[in-house]
């Protein structure tokens, strides 16, 4: 090889190396305007820009592992939203077999200290939430947090939204799941008090009711009085599914005693 062409190659790989260095230095440093995580179980932090894109992903316990996020890298912030719960209910982490509320909690944090585009972001997940069939189907919670309350929390490895709560975030020293945070109403309530929550469509709430009743009926429980209550226009739906979980549980544990008389199916009423 000729000197010639052996400097040819050598300025070519210089400019090469300065190409692809420049990019990595240009992709390490792109503008983190908004932090945004969602926990449900499995939980997901999302770093957007300034047009509120998703830039880069980081799953933040096991449970998040096991879904694949990398297609939501490019995605609206919303869009991505909606891609992450539906991939948690498509791995079973939600679920309407035992008819428990899901909650999905969604935390934003302004990393420019400018609250207007977590603001407006806010007011986008809200608006985009009656248009999603996956949104309307759980609970969503949503809460505001500073750059410092993200750090703490990520610190103490406790959900950057009950951490902001403080106070009922831990269970003997073992910091609770988001889920088992809301199965308390007063703990709904405290959320609140700093931030929102929007609840499941009215109208998913009864569907998902109704494939519960055909499910514990098709295995010989009599929920015919349930169906009738349920069909009133002014039905508490939330009431009456706790009331209908709450029922089939007891039925259901009765019939596995074995000195339970007859050993046959219980038929409830629900009256």
């Amino acid at each position: 090889m000729s000197k010639k062409i052996f400097f040819l190659y050598v300025i070519v790989i210089i400019i090469f190396i300065v190409f692809v260095g420049c990019s990595a230095i240009d992709e390490e440093n792109v503008a983190e305007a908004i932090v945004l995580t969602i926990e449900i179980n499995p939980s997901v932090k999302l770093s957007l820009d300034s047009d509120q894109m998703v830039v880069a992903f980081k799953t933040l316990n096991a449970d998040a592992e096991t879904l694949i996020l990398n297609d939501i890298v490019g995605k609206d912030a919303v869009l991505a939203v909606e891609m992450i719960i539906s991939k948690a209910m498509n791995a079973g982490f939600i679920t309407e077999e035992d008819l428990e509320e899901d909650f999905v909690m969604i935390t934003t944090v302004p990393m420019n200290d400018n609250s207007k585009e977590v603001d407006n972001l806010g007011q986008r997940i809200k608006e985009y939430i009656h248009e999603s069939d996956e949104m309307k189907s759980v609970n969503i919670a949503m809460i505001k947090a500073t750059k410092v309350e993200l750090r703490e929390a990520e610190g103490k490895k406790i959900p950057i939204g009950l951490y902001i709560i403080k106070g009922s975030i831990t269970t003997e020293g073992n910091t609770i799941s988001v889920k088992e945070y809301f199965s308390k109403e007063e703990n709904i309530e405290k959320f609140k008090q700093k931030g929102e929550v929007i609840e499941k469509n009215q109208e998913k709430r009864i569907e998902q009711v109704n494939r519960y009743l055909d499910r514990v009926e098709s295995q010989g429980y009599d929920v015919s009085s349930f169906r009738s209550r349920l069909n009133q226009e002014d039905v508490n739906v939330k009431s009456l599914t706790k009331e209908i979980r709450k029922t089939i549980k007891i039925e259901k544990k009765s019939n596995k005693n074995p000195s339970n008389e007859g050993n046959g199916k219980s038929k409830s009423k629900g009256n």
